[in-house]
């Protein structure tokens, strides 16, 4: 704070989820690198890694940007730089890389996805390259989602990697920073699935969110697009949006971004009807549609949960098998498909003889 006075510097608050704190608002982030002990004022947009602070100046933690624009702390190095995190037991089930909370059951499904692949000389598995662990460790990285479920394929991946040594064994999971440089993420513990559910096969977590019509906004994808619209407003003063807003139904000053359905901010072309509303500090106040008045709604808040409830069943048609796993993913994309606006064939209606579940 001294030596921001001393330059006529701007600190700026810190605007996340990272840390739990009640008083996280009131949190400062100053951009640090390896060459220095600052960076300039006019280069905080570019920066990589930043120092979170309170006023007092004590000291919270280390973030640093992810390729997605999204942050993620950085982890204390009390620890051999070569040691896989993956062998470690200490009652954690499962990894925070950034605002993403990984369990151990998909890293285990994504592990068996990769180990599967070893042979077929895909783009990936691709060989390991970064600081974390030696060249010589002949070490392997594997997408863990593409557009929020499971890789199985294709170019365009991550951030969120597993990390593989030759044999297809679990080593680490890791998201990718700037410069070619990976992240550990964090080993954390998250609620258990009930007991008589051991695999999570049935259970779902409880999603708080917004319903607008038939298409539910997940709070916490509200709260990405909401710092997602903070580094936009950062970066670009000749933009579109958000536009500025003070009336019925949030009666205070706030913003309006267009959302697409997915919960992903629109930036360019025409704006659909739905809208993230957040204050000018960036702390999501809801979802709202506009009508077809052209009044602004507010959607309704909602806590979504649900018992999965599938077919453990696999089948066999004709010379295929078809898992069980590979049902029920398709099942739940064809429900994301369902609140799509877009025109499409599939999900289609089904008529023939009815089916009974054993």
């Amino acid at each position: 704070m001294k030596y921001a006075r001393q330059k006529s510097l701007t600190v700026y608050k810190y605007r996340g989820l990272l840390f739990s704190d009640s008083l996280s608002s009131e949190y400062l982030m100053w951009p640090i690198k390896k060459e220095s002990r600052v960076l300039s004022n006019t280069k905080y947009k570019t920066g990589t890694f930043f120092v979170v602070f309170k006023k007092n100046g004590h000291l919270m933690g280390v973030i640093s940007k992810l390729v997605n624009n999204d942050y993620t702390k950085c982890i204390k190095k009390n620890f051999s730089p070569t040691k896989p995190l993956a062998s470690v037991s200490d009652g954690t089930n499962a990894y925070q890389c950034g605002h993403e909370i990984l369990s151990d059951q998909k890293i285990q499904q994504a592990t068996t996805l990769a180990k599967s692949n070893i042979e077929l000389k895909n783009i990936y598995p691709m060989p390991y390259v970064g600081s974390l662990y030696p060249k010589t460790s002949g070490y392997m990285i594997w997408p863990v989602l593409y557009r929020r479920r499971l890789y199985k394929s294709g170019r365009d991946a991550g951030p969120f990697f597993i990390v593989l040594n030759k044999e297809g064994e679990l080593i680490d999971t890791v998201v990718r920073g700037y410069s070619k440089n990976f992240l550990r993420c964090k080993r954390i513990k998250i609620p258990n699935a009930p007991i008589s559910d051991p695999d999570s096969n049935l259970f779902v977590p409880p999603r708080p969110g917004f319903q607008c019509g038939r298409i539910f906004f997940e709070k916490k994808v509200l709260e990405e697009a909401a710092l997602e619209a903070q580094l936009i407003i950062f970066r670009n003063k000749d933009r579109r949006y958000p536009t500025e807003y003070n009336g019925y139904p949030f009666n205070q000053k706030c913003w309006l971004w267009p959302l697409f359905n997915t919960g992903k901010l629109a930036k360019k072309g025409m704006a659909g009807p739905y809208r993230v509303v957040f204050t000018p500090d960036y702390k999501v106040l809801g979802a709202a549609i506009i009508s077809e008045k052209g009044e602004l709604e507010a959607c309704e808040s909602k806590i979504m949960t649900a018992e999965k409830n599938h077919d453990p069943n696999d089948y066999y048609c004709s010379e295929n098998i078809y898992t069980s796993f590979q049902l029920a993913e398709a099942a739940e994309e064809a429900c994301e498909k369902m609140n799509n606006d877009r025109k499409k064939f599939y999900p289609a209606k089904y008529e023939g003889p009815s089916f009974e579940k054993d």
